[in-house]
C-alpha cells in the first residue's frame, strides 16, 4: 500500500510540474510564457468575458521566425478571430491571434530584448454539463488505473518530447500560401492631405492593395494571409483589427504592425461564399536612406511577382552643383593627385554639355587615366 501511494505522489508532482503556469514554449535561446490567466465576466445577464493574460518573453535573438500555440481556457468559445500585436517599449516583437483553434503567437526574427505585457481578448463561456456521481467515479477509477499502468516518465523521455515539440511548428490558424494579391496602385498625399505628384521624406505614401481568394477555395474561419510593405517603404500608421468588408458584409480584419507585416484574417463568411474580393490601404513613407535614380525616381515593387513601379521624387538641391577634390598617392612628397569631380550634382537638363578643367601649373596630365561614372544621388 505504501508503495502504490508513492507513485501516486511522484505522478501528482509531475503532473502540477507541465501544469504551471499555463504555458511555456522555449528554444535554445527563447522562451515565451502565458501566466496569470483571468476570466471576467462582463454582466450578469451576458454570458460574454474579457480573458487577460500575462506574458513573458526572455531570450536571444533568433535569425527564424517562432510559432508558438496554446490551449483556451476551460469552457470558453471564441466566436469572432481575434489578433493583435505584442510590444515591448512600443517595440512590436510578436503578434498574436485568438481563434476557436486556441491561441496563437508569432515572434519575429532578430527580437533579442525581453519583457513582458499583456494579452487580452474577449470569449463566450459555455456552462460545462454537471457529471452524474456515476460517470465521476468511473473517471475517477479509470484515470487512477491509467496512472498505475503506464509507467513513470524518465528525464530523458521529457526532453525527447521536448525536442519532438520543438520540430513540430505551432501553428494555431489555417495559413493561406498562395498570393490572393491580385494590384497594387500607389497615390501620394502631402501633409495637408493634399494629392501631390512627387515625393520627399515627408510625403505620405498611400498602396492601395487589391486582392481576390480563389473562386473554388477551400479556406475556413480564421484563414490568415501575410505579406509585407517594400523594404523601401516604412509604415505612416499601423493598424490594428480594421474590419474588411465585401458588399456590406464584415467578413474579417486585418493589421498592419510597424515592421511593415500586414495580416489578413477572414471569418466564417468565406466558407459559405465564393468569388470573394476586395481592397485595403497601407499607409507609409519612404525610407530616410535611399538610392535615387538619375531620372528623380525610387523603384519600389509592391507585390513580389509583379513589375516594380516608380516613385517620382521631389529633389531639392543642396551645396554647390559641382565639387572637386584631391587625392595625393602619400601625404608628403605626392608624386601624383587623383582628382575626382562630381558635376551637375542638380540634376539639371543641360544640352550639349562641354566640361572644362584646366591642369595648374607644375602638373601634367597622365594618359588613359580619366574614368566616367554616373552620380547617383542619394
Amino acid at each position: 500500500m505504501k508503495k502504490i501511494v508513492f507513485y501516486v505522489v511522484m505522478i501528482t508532482l509531475i503532473l502540477q510540474s507541465f501544469l504551471s503556469p499555463i504555458g511555456a514554449f522555449a528554444n535554445s535561446s527563447q522562451i515565451f510564457l502565458l501566466k496569470n490567466e483571468v476570466v471576467e465576466e462582463k454582466g450578469a445577464d451576458s454570458n460574454e468575458v474579457n480573458i487577460v493574460y500575462d506574458w513573458e518573453f526572455s531570450g536571444n535573438a533568433s535569425e527564424e521566425e517562432k510559432n508558438y500555440h496554446f490551449p483556451l481556457p476551460d469552457n470558453i468559445q471564441i466566436v469572432e478571430t481575434q489578433s493583435g500585436t505584442l510590444s515591448i517599449n512600443n517595440n512590436a516583437i510578436g503578434s498574436f491571434v485568438i481563434s476557436s483553434l486556441g491561441i496563437a503567437v508569432t515572434i519575429y526574427p532578430n527580437m533579442s530584448d525581453g519583457g513582458v505585457g499583456q494579452l487580452a481578448f474577449t470569449g463566450v463561456k459555455m456552462e460545462a454539463p454537471p457529471a452524474t456521481a456515476e460517470e465521476s467515479s468511473s473517471e475517477i477509477s479509470e484515470e487512477k488505473q491509467n496512472l498505475f499502468n503506464e509507467p513513470l516518465e524518465t528525464d530523458n523521455d521529457q526532453a525527447e518530447m521536448a525536442a519532438e515539440d520543438e520540430a513540430t511548428p505551432e501553428v494555431g490558424q489555417q495559413m493561406i500560401e498562395e498570393n490572393i494579391l491580385t494590384n497594387a496602385t500607389l497615390s501620394f498625399e502631402n501633409q495637408n492631405g493634399e494629392q501631390v505628384d512627387e515625393v520627399d521624406l515627408k510625403t505620405i505614401v498611400i498602396v492601395n492593395y487589391e486582392w481576390a481568394l480563389p473562386i473554388d477555395h477551400k479556406y475556413k474561419n480564421g484563414a490568415t494571409f501575410e505579406f509585407h510593405l517594400p523594404e523601401e517603404l516604412k509604415v505612416y500608421e499601423t493598424i490594428t483589427n480594421q474590419e474588411i468588408y465585401f458588399e456590406n458584409d464584415v467578413i474579417g480584419t486585418f493589421s498592419v504592425d510597424a515592421n511593415g507585416r500586414v495580416t489578413m484574417i477572414f471569418n466564417h463568411f468565406i466558407e459559405t461564399h465564393s468569388n470573394i474580393s476586395g481592397r485595403l490601404e497601407v499607409l507609409s513613407k519612404l525610407q530616410e536612406s535611399l538610392e535615387v535614380t538619375e531620372d528623380r525616381k525610387i523603384s519600389i515593387t509592391p507585390i513580389v511577382g509583379q513589375p516594380p513601379q516608380d516613385i517620382p521624387i521631389l529633389f531639392i538641391p543642396q551645396g554647390n552643383s559641382i565639387d572637386k577634390n584631391g587625392n595625393p598617392d602619400k601625404g608628403y612628397n605626392a608624386r601624383s593627385i587623383s582628382w575626382v569631380i562630381d558635376f551637375n550634382k542638380h540634376l539639371e537638363s543641360i544640352e550639349n554639355a562641354v566640361f572644362t578643367d584646366p591642369i595648374p601649373e607644375g602638373q601634367e596630365f597622365q594618359a588613359n587615366s580619366i574614368k566616367i561614372y554616373k552620380l547617383l544621388p542619394e
